[in-house]
């Protein structure tokens, strides 16, 4: 079994993919979905459980809300209109979507997951969620391809289901049942849920991406009381989702708490290169490569923004770190410039230059 630490990471990196997801539009979303559809459709042939799980969060990350019927076609009155050529694409796409994922869930003729395995479970905490987000009060009797958002209710409904009886199985008696019901309901009230983050993201949009938490408390009063009404520690939940995608500010650390200034880590809004670190100060780029067999991560000096991180590694920088390196002095030059090099293969010595 995963350490609880571990869950917390890879639940972290399905909600990071499910948000950067709902940030794409037009052809980068279509292009997407196309990547998730590939994805299960391996994972199926392949019949590989951990492979089905990140097809899961994929195809949960592109899936768009049920669209409602007008009134005149569900009367009878009318005729839906004609779709354009890539309202039409889009359609099928996500018919296609739906079909998967009810294939991933089991729902299908063979295959899918082992939705009464604990461990399947655990992994499958944050599409759920995403799921029951999306299906919200919608009554599939008004909604397109009923059938099969219908069947997806039912496959999520039975997850949870499942979950709720092991949680309560693993306690004895009337008592014990009791105390685990309890138990699970106080930590999804303030886990790392979909929910609270999309309450953060929101707020985050509303003030220019830039938010205190004395924001965001008074954006949820003012946009989501349900939610202060049904949650007594809707602030804890609140602060949890807010340092999962936003970081202090560089510059605001001193000031009181509840003024601290939070920006929207790139990561989420999909500005962040895969080479960039977050610092408690800032940023920092970095770049890896192999000389002789020996490999060299190389981490530029810390700056305020993603964009003069990446540029602190100007035009053929790596190059030239590459052909220095192993020279005699070369690394105490290259940090002199304010960059860090580590030697990541420890088998070789950096500094035995002898040969």
């Amino acid at each position: 079994h995963a350490s609880q630490p571990m869950k917390n990471a890879v639940r972290k990196q399905h909600l990071t993919a499910i948000l950067r997801a709902d940030s794409m539009q037009g052809l980068e979303r279509h292009a997407k979905a196309r990547e998730a559809e590939a994805v299960a459709t391996s994972a199926l042939e392949g019949a590989d459980p951990d492979a089905m799980v990140r097809a899961v969060v994929d195809v949960v990350a592109c899936l768009s809300p049920p669209r409602k019927l007008c009134s005149e076609v569900l009367r009878g009155i009318a005729q839906e209109q004609p779709k354009s050529e890539l309202l039409r694409l889009q359609t099928a796409q996500q018919k296609r979507l739906r079909a998967l994922l009810l294939r991933l869930l089991g729902m299908g003729v063979e295959g899918g997951l082992d939705l009464q395995d604990v461990g399947t479970r655990a992994w499958l905490t944050v599409p759920l969620q995403r799921l029951q987000h999306l299906l919200k009060d919608v009554r599939f009797g008004y909604v397109r391809s009923r059938e099969q958002w219908s069947l997806i209710s039912q496959a999520v409904d039975n997850l949870a289901v499942v979950h709720r009886t092991a949680t309560a199985a693993s306690s004895m008696g009337a008592a014990g049942t009791a105390a685990a019901e309890a138990t699970s309901a106080k930590r999804a009230r303030t886990m790392r849920s979909v929910s609270w983050t999309n309450v953060v993201l929101a707020a985050a949009k509303a003030h220019g991406n830039l938010l205190t938490r004395n924001d965001l408390f008074q954006y949820a009063r003012l946009n989501h009381p349900d939610l202060i009404e049904k949650y007594s520690d809707w602030q804890a939940a609140l602060g949890v989702a807010m340092k999962d995608i936003m970081h202090v500010k560089p510059g605001s650390t001193n000031k009181e708490h509840g003024r601290r200034e939070f920006s929207l880590d790139p990561a989420v809004s999909g500005g962040r290169p895969p080479n960039m670190k977050k610092s408690k100060t800032g940023w920092r780029a970095k770049h890896t490569f192999t000389v002789q067999g020996r490999q060299f991560e190389i981490t530029g000096p810390v700056q305020q923004t993603v964009q003069q991180a990446n540029e602190s590694f100007g035009e053929k920088t790596v190059e030239r770190f590459k052909a220095r390196v192993l020279e005699k002095g070369g690394v105490e030059q290259i940090e002199s410039q304010g960059f860090l090099v580590r030697l990541t293969n420890r088998s070789k010595k950096l500094r035995d230059r002898k040969s």
